[in-house]
């Protein structure tokens, strides 16, 4: 049962593994979620691979649960409380019968980058830097996160050379992009719609293969299975794992979490409407609120929390559950980002066009880093120009050039304008605020950001040197959008 460094990272989505569940018959089979639209799935199955069956059994003690196979045909095993447990190596294809056709972690033949994927969304998660100049992932120790870089093991020209051809297609925007037991990648897109194929790994430079040293106890029981599957292989150890359970929030009420609204409830034909909302939104994954499964499966909110520009905590809570359901009832699933922003409107966003207004929270969201609690609310003597302590949630502005106005970009049917503070109330005023953030800012402007509670930040540059500019106060701004 020894735990051992594997790059990439595990996905919450349950699409994202093998599972091993009972049959009709209540025999154990190798399972997969297929979606063919984002909300209609098939779960094939098949038990042509019994050894494969029997070592994943074997390491979790009892009949069921999930695993992956990662592009060193090495079985990791899923747990709740931990990194996944090594079972071997397994190299034989699985393959699922979905309405007369075969899919598999194979690609067909003839298919392209840039056409869409057909086969499992089964892989382990890794994320294409923005600029596609490097990809890394997420290395978790003691509750701290940390980037691990490709370039840091093949060097700066060979990690270039596979981040700029699969940024060809993925986009120089970068993001998640997953390599599944056949070395071929592909996009998971967003909510399991729009999966498109990579590429091959090929020849190019990849993480270097982890290496298993087993100890004593474990000496020559490693099972290698490369073609047949058969076998069972001889794995000690057994730990109990309770089996996620995907569940819906509460539903929704004004009397819970200040949630209010003055149209149709969380998912009515008015909750969907669009309007135009003040500031922009980022890229960056911290500087949004997320909805995440929990270990057990239950919805929470989460943020990433940077202590340095590589190191990171991820902190939830679940004292929300108003907010996670009004949240959940706009997407129409049970996880992703969404902001609120400086007049506590909850803003969700969305990957084809401007975020979705899902009504009014003013509860104040905090989480616990290291013994300390962090929200959107300054500490007490937090000065302009300190570093800014809280998230890096917020809605983002730009200080002009000179600090004598502030502007927001604007973006109708592909045109883009700026949007001026002085056009909604008077260059005085505009001036008035723009140089007293100047002040700390610096004259030569850039992004700030605003949070829910009306506080302003500088969000540095890649996340280091965040500074605190103080709050908005009395200050004129942006009048409030009309959601009528």
């Amino acid at each position: 049962m020894q735990q051992f460094d594997f790059p990439g990272s595990n996905s919450v989505a349950r699409d994202s593994k093998y599972r091993i569940v009972h049959g009709s018959d209540g025999k154990p089979e190798i399972q997969i979620e297929y979606y063919i639209s984002e909300e209609v799935f098939y779960r094939p199955s098949t038990r042509a691979h019994p050894g494969l069956i029997a070592a994943v059994q074997a390491v979790k003690g009892y009949d069921y649960g999930s695993f992956i196979i990662n592009e060193w045909s090495q079985i990791l095993v899923g747990r709740v409380d931990g990194p996944p447990v090594y079972a071997g190596v397994y190299e034989a294809l699985l393959e699922f019968e979905v309405t007369g056709a075969i899919v598999s972690a194979d690609p067909p033949a003839g298919l392209n980058a840039g056409d869409p994927w057909p086969g499992p969304g089964v892989g382990r998660g890794y994320v294409l830097a923005a600029g596609a100049e490097d990809i890394y992932y997420l290395h978790t120790v003691e509750g701290a996160t940390r980037k691990v870089w490709l370039s840091r093991s093949v060097g700066e020209a060979a990690a270039r050379q596979l981040s700029r051809r699969l940024g060809r297609t993925k986009g120089s925007q970068g993001g998640r992009i997953y390599i599944n037991e056949r070395r071929q990648f592909f996009d998971p897109g967003e909510g399991r719609k729009d999966r498109i194929y990579l590429g091959a790994l090929g020849d190019d430079a990849w993480f270097p293969k982890p290496t298993m040293r087993l100890g004593k106890n474990m000496e020559g029981k490693q099972p290698s299975y490369t073609s047949t599957g058969n076998g069972t292989p001889g794995i000690p150890g057994a730990e109990a794992r309770s089996s996620l359970a995907t569940s819906r929030a509460h539903q929704i009420s004004d009397g819970e979490g200040c949630i209010s609204s003055d149209r149709d409830g969380p998912g009515g034909s008015e909750r969907m409407q669009q309007f135009d909302f003040p500031g922009s939104n980022s890229v960056a994954r911290d500087s949004k609120y997320r909805i995440v499964h929990g270990s057990d499966g239950k919805p929470e909110i989460q943020i990433e929390y940077y202590i340095s520009e590589e190191v990171f905590y991820r902190p939830s809570t679940r004292a929300h559950p108003g907010l996670i359901a009004a949240v959940q009832a706009v997407k129409g699933y049970d996880y992703g980002s969404f902001i609120i922003n400086e007049w506590s409107q909850i803003l969700v966003g969305r990957v084809d066009g401007p975020p979705v207004y899902a009504g009014v929270y003013e509860a104040l969201l905090e989480f616990e880093v290291t013994g300390a609690i962090v929200s959107a609310d300054p500490p007490a003597g937090l000065n302009a120009g300190d570093p800014w302590p809280g998230p890096g949630v917020g809605r983002g502005y730009v200080l002009a050039a000179g600090a004598e106005d502030i502007y927001y970009l604007h973006t109708v049917e592909g045109a883009t304008r700026k949007v001026w503070l002085s056009r909604s109330v008077g260059e005085a005023a505009a001036r008035q605020l723009s140089r007293r953030l100047g002040r700390t800012k610096g004259s030569q402007g850039g992004r700030i950001y605003i949070n829910e509670r009306r506080q302003f930040f500088d969000p540095g540059e890649g996340r280091k040197d965040r500074i605190y500019l103080g709050a908005l106060g009395d200050d004129a701004w942006f009048p409030k959008p009309t959601t009528d």
